[in-house]
């Protein structure tokens, strides 16, 4: 049934996350399908576990992680030029 076939995709979304991060990210919400965004989390105290809401293959296949951390090392390296220059 179209239900069960949904189930057995969102667990193996959970798994490739788990492979994929070893447990640096955990899925929150449902997954439908890899367009359909899905609740992270980011488990880092760096962020504050922050959450964001993603499409699954941007997460899987193009390597969309954290944007609160993005930003941050985005900050921290603008940061090192200034200092550089």
């Amino acid at each position: 049934c179209p239900e069960c076939l949904r189930m057995k995709r969102e667990k193996e979304y959970i798994a490739l996350v788990e492979k994929l991060t070893g447990g640096e990210y955990s899925v929150l919400g449902s997954y439908f399908n890899r367009s359909t965004a899905v609740r992270m989390r980011h488990n880092s105290e760096k962020c504050g576990s922050h959450e964001w809401n993603v499409q699954p293959s941007n997460f899987i296949h193009n390597g969309s992680r954290c944007p609160k951390c993005a930003a941050l090392k985005h900050r921290q390296k603008i940061g090192n030029q200034i200092v550089d220059d």
